[in-house]
């Protein structure tokens, strides 16, 4: 959507979707899940759902222009956590991924903890259940 002045200056978020206001003025709106595999097509029942989602969570949008739609993948790890922070077996590797359906709303923290691995070396305590390490197969060799 289109939206100046913005209908909000934070994300909007309800169980059913989300309201993500963007500086440039435009405000996304989602979210569906289907599984479609790679496939990014977007679909007519998709656009429905995450329409009436979005009128549901503010009815102000109801006027705005909607400026394009789009649809994306949605990493997941097996265990449906993200994958976050440093590879042990990789120097310089570090892993941001498996959102799944909130990695809009989690960019931000996720971008300060993983900024904060690089940066200064220093791995939050938040990251350790997100470990891409936990991954590793034990006694296993490279």
């Amino acid at each position: 959507f289109n939206s100046r002045p913005s209908i909000a200056r934070h994300v909007i978020y309800s169980p059913r979707g989300y309201l993500v206001p963007r500086r440039d003025g435009r405000v996304l709106a989602g979210t569906t899940t289907e599984q479609a595999g790679f496939d990014k097509e977007v679909t007519a029942s998709g656009v429905h759902s995450i329409l009436s989602n979005a009128l549901e969570i503010s009815p102000r949008i109801s006027d705005l222009p909607l400026i394009g739609v789009w649809a994306g993948l949605r990493p997941r790890a097996q265990d449906s956590l993200p994958v976050l922070g440093p590879c042990a077996e990789i120097r310089g590797l570090v892993f941001a991924t498996g959102h799944y359906r909130n990695g809009i709303l989690l960019a931000p923290l996720t971008g300060e903890l993983i900024a904060g691995a690089i940066v200064d070396n220093l791995v939050s305590s938040e990251l350790s259940a997100f470990s891409p390490d936990r991954f590793a197969i034990v006694g296993a060799n490279p």
